[in-house]
């Protein structure tokens, strides 16, 4: 039996499509994917007829978000100088497409720092996922990015960290974890 969540999952009377299935089919993930959509297996039953799913049943990282200082100089960065491809412009928000359908928004509103930032600057990093390091690391290195870090592993991958004209650190992960 499939049941259909109601709140951000309800039916826009125009469309007949969810918040979430249009916002899906912006970013290119395929209706099949819509997460709105669970078993009965995935529900639990919690008391006094209130109905909670049992697990998350996430699908990847839709989007990560940061803030800067400096709109123009990180974006251009990221988009210039580590490769993303530029999705939209928008005041106070531009917005990138990592793969996979996942996108990097960057917001201003945020803190610069000449040097790594610290945990309370920047709460939370994410890496990109390449299919093999040393050649992503070439790359970068001939667009005069430096990594911060030397190339560690763990958990059967490859990583090395970098960090922005701002100092927020991003990583690059070999998830095939090989030479």
């Amino acid at each position: 039996m499939t049941m259909t969540h109601q709140g951000n999952c309800g039916l826009n009377e125009r469309s007949g499509r969810t918040a979430r299935q249009a916002m899906f089919r912006n970013i290119g993930v395929p209706p099949s994917h819509d997460h709105c959509q669970s078993s009965q297996s995935d529900l639990h039953q919690v008391g006094h007829g209130i109905t909670i799913l049992a697990m998350l049943h996430s699908h990847g990282i839709a989007h990560v978000g940061l803030r800067v200082a400096d709109l123009t100089l990180v974006s251009n960065f990221y988009e210039l100088q580590v490769g993303l491809d530029a999705l939209e412009k928008h005041d106070g928000c531009h917005i990138f497409s990592i793969g996979g359908g996942a996108l990097l928004e960057i917001w201003s509103g945020g803190v610069a720092s000449s040097t790594k930032k610290t945990p309370a600057q920047q709460s939370s990093r994410f890496s990109f996922a390449v299919g093999r390091l040393e050649p992503a690391m070439a790359w970068l290195l001939q667009q005069g990015v430096r990594p911060s870090s030397e190339i560690g592993d763990y958990l059967g991958t490859r990583w090395v960290h970098y960090q922005d004209p701002e100092g927020n650190t991003f990583g690059v992960v070999d998830k095939n974890g090989t030479r």
